[in-house]
């Protein structure tokens, strides 16, 4: 495939910031914070590839080397996006990938065809009310034919139709948001099911709610849950959770299918990511009952060790995966501007994993 520029794509409606903010070096997750918000410009989103790429090496990384087969390129590494979720459109053989931006600027969503790997589209992301959504997007799921997705403490539903019929460089408007027991860092899907995830990190940069510090029967210490819905419509508002699946640290991405769970796990630009497999815990067990914070109950489960299956090393700063057929789509934020020069082996392409051989392999 073409290493080099590919397409782009304008975008409009996005600020002028005053100057990039000077990111603390260990940091993968962004940050809350405030943002400027200026007059608007335009902005261009390419695909392009980085020059001189590091290799993969060393005994850590060579089992993920010989299951991994590069794809298209990353857009948007050299025009501030920083790629965060990803997810699988299989009506249009697209990945959707979801950036907020390190200059402070509209969060964009960029679709990539499966077919030619090129750059298909580009839209900046607005709020309900016309102003700039600057939220950091950390997760995308599609279930049936609405796309979702996690930012902040919130998540949002936006019909495909309404993302195919907006037009390149054009702004997608979401809908009032909806938010539940969990922090909305990742986002994943299982059948019908859409599921939220938070990130939790032992140095309590992103802080969870002190009634998700759990100690699993199994003896393990817990400080973040993924929570379960099947929603019929788009929701507003507090929606009360299905279920909840209590989860280890540094939680970035998740594929459900069958009765297996993976997860991606990083945090640290010089850390080594890691693919853990499990089995599913909710196939086997008898749930748990958790009192969420509006006083109602939900079922909750443990993703205790004894579940672990196998894990791998990968790449640091992995982000979202996605199930696109019988592969593992992996998403990098380590090529981007902000992270390049200082991450260890920077990525620009989207990883292909063959899913067999994946959990197959000794």
């Amino acid at each position: 495939m073409n290493g080099g520029k590919t397409g782009h794509v304008r975008l409009i409606g996005l600020s002028v910031v005053l100057a990039l903010a000077v990111l603390n070096a260990c940091q993968s997750q962004d940050e809350e914070r405030n943002f400027y918000s200026g007059p608007e410009v335009d902005r261009v989103i390419e695909q392009r590839a980085i020059r001189d790429k590091e290799e993969l090496t060393g005994r850590k990384l060579a089992e993920y080397g010989s299951l991994m087969a590069e794809g298209p390129v990353i857009p948007g590494l050299f025009n501030a996006a920083v790629p965060q979720g990803l997810a699988y459109i299989p009506q249009q053989k697209l990945l959707a990938i979801s950036s907020y931006m390190s200059d402070r600027q509209a969060s964009v969503l960029i679709f990539v065809s499966l077919e030619d790997g090129g750059l298909h589209k580009a839209l900046s992301l607005e709020n309900v009310d016309g102003s700039a959504h600057r939220g950091h997007v950390g997760g995308l799921a599609v279930v049936g034919d609405r796309l979702w997705i996690a930012s902040g403490k919130e998540f949002y539903s936006v019909p495909l139709v309404k993302v195919e019929e907006a037009k390149d460089g054009g702004k997608l408007t979401l809908p009032p948001a909806a938010y539940s027991e969990v922090n909305c860092d990742t986002a994943a899907s299982h059948g019908e099911t859409l599921l939220i995830g938070e990130f939790w990190s032992d140095d309590e940069r992103y802080p969870t709610a002190d009634s998700h510090k759990i100690s699993t029967p199994g003896g393990s210490r817990y400080s973040a849950l993924m929570a379960g819905f099947s929603l019929e419509e788009s929701p507003t508002g507090w929606v009360e959770p299905d279920f909840l699946l209590s989860i280890p640290d540094k939680v970035q991405g998740a594929v459900f299918f069958d009765d297996k769970i993976i997860l991606s796990r990083s945090y640290g630009r010089r850390n080594l990511s890691e693919l853990s497999i499990y089995r599913s815990p909710m196939s086997s067990e008898e749930p748990d009952v958790f009192v969420l914070r509006n006083g109602t109950s939900s079922p909750l489960w443990y993703l205790e060790e004894e579940y672990l299956m196998k894990k791998i090393a990968a790449p640091p700063m992995s982000e979202g995966i996605s199930l696109v057929g019988d592969r593992i789509a992996v998403l990098y934020e380590s090529g981007a501007d902000t992270y390049r020069y200082s991450a260890r082996f920077p990525q620009d392409r989207i990883h292909f994993l063959d899913l067999n051989r994946l959990i197959d392999s000794p």
